[in-house]
């Protein structure tokens, strides 16, 4: 038996499924959270803190290749149902739609994704003049941005509409497919300053987090604010790791994530 609720809809043709931890509240925003490559949607959500004001959508993932995971506009290995590679940017937003319909009292909903699923987050946020949807904000986390789009994926920063944007990456992270070419991928600081552009920030200043990594109390989560321009964007960077999202008392990757949203104005 599913130990959380079931979301189920039809995106292109395919039946797609989402799970939910149900808040016992009426929350007015809602955060979608995309697992990683080979990832479970069940395993991932119970790794998320509850919130009393924040309903936890989970998605799963299609079969790409062998592992369940996410399509980018990028890629060419694709489930065997789809019909091109931006199948889960389309999803993205009819899930978003479907969450707004099912869920009336949700106002805002929130888009955070980890390795693969990051990487479907910065595919969302380059192609919104494509297929547009309405996001409050979005995070990419541990992955960087593509930095050689190839077919179906022609973005362009200056036509990119701002939104709020939070990106984090540990301190050793690099999560970049041993198959692709150097430099297909903009740097972790190249990735945030396109963020920035988008965003029109002028300002971008470091801030002290309260934060301390795993375990490790000497090893601290940095972070930098951007703001002026139309939206605000951030990133932590979390020292003495790589790959991975924090799970302990001390350093919930989602917390990070859902401090930031709060700023960008979840829960008001």
């Amino acid at each position: 038996m599913m130990p959380y609720p079931v979301l189920q809809l039809v995106s292109d043709g395919i039946k797609r499924l989402a799970v939910y931890r149900d808040p016992l509240t009426k929350p007015a925003d809602a955060v979608i959270w995309l697992h990683g490559g080979n990832g479970d949607a069940v395993e991932f959500l119970n790794g998320i803190r509850p919130r009393v004001d924040v309903m936890d959508i989970a998605p799963q993932g299609l079969v790409t290749g062998s592992n369940p995971g996410w399509t980018n506009p990028w890629e060419s290995d694709i489930p065997e149902e789809a019909i091109d590679n931006l199948i889960d940017v389309r999803f993205m937003a009819s899930l978003e739609a479907q969450v707004r319909i099912q869920f009336r009292f949700v106002k805002r909903v929130w888009l955070c994704g980890f390795s693969a699923g990051g990487g479907l987050v910065w595919s969302v946020w380059a192609m919104r003049p494509v297929i547009p949807q309405t996001f409050s904000g979005l995070c990419a986390v541990g992955k960087k941005l593509r930095r050689t789009p190839e077919k179906a994926w022609k973005w362009n920063a200056t036509a990119v509409p701002a939104i709020p944007f939070v990106m984090i990456n540990g301190a050793n992270d690099s999560p970049d497919d041993e198959s692709t070419g150097s430099g297909e991928h903009f740097s972790w600081q190249e990735s945030y300053a396109q963020a920035r552009l988008v965003n029109g920030n002028t300002i971008n200043e470091p801030v002290v987090s309260g934060y301390s990594v795993c375990g490790e109390p000497f090893n601290l989560v940095r972070l930098k604010i951007a703001s002026g321009g139309k939206a605000p964007a951030a990133r932590y960077v979390v020292e003495g790791v790589g790959h991975v999202w924090q799970s302990c008392e001390s350093c919930h990757t989602d917390d990070l994530v859902i401090e930031r949203f709060r700023t960008f104005g979840l829960g008001r």
